[in-house]
């Protein structure tokens, strides 16, 4: 057994070839990915014999939390702002995160800022919860370090 260690600060991530990377976060979780639907369900019939079925959906929406006083939230509303005023989805590119130090590589070719945030503010500094969907995730690695 090897010794292994985490830092966020080992943490890339991009949309648009823009950073989000570089600090600012949210005080605990930083990146969260929910996946649209698992890519193999099960399909058992009458008689009890199991068909596997990909689903072929590969999409996830990603969270990346943000202290309202980092400067990504200045990059991801002039993304989503200049994605406003783009036909046709112009807007929507390449989103990866990747741990730098690990084998982790969340990637789509296709993702866009999904709205702005819910905002609260308050006595304390708040946290700005971005929401990025990604078409297509399929070519990610969920790797260690």
């Amino acid at each position: 057994m090897g010794f292994k260690a985490w830092s966020i600060n080992d943490l890339a991530i991009s949309l648009n070839a823009i950073p989000l990377d570089g600090g600012g976060y949210g005080e605990d979780e930083v990146m969260s990915v929910e996946w649209t639907e698992d890519w193999y369900t099960k399909y058992t019939g009458a008689d009890g014999e199991v068909t596997r079925v990909r689903t072929n959906n590969f999409g996830a929406t990603v969270t990346l939390n943000y202290a309202q006083t980092a400067d990504a939230n200045d990059r991801l509303s002039a993304i989503l702002n200049a994605d406003l005023l783009l036909p046709n989805g112009a807007g929507a590119g390449v989103f990866n995160a990747r741990d730098l130090q690990g084998r982790l590589v969340l990637a789509s070719p296709r993702a866009w800022v999904m709205g702005p945030p819910p905002i609260t503010l308050g006595k304390t500094v708040q946290v700005f919860a971005w929401k990025i969907d990604l078409a297509d995730a399929s070519g990610s690695f969920f790797g260690g370090r």
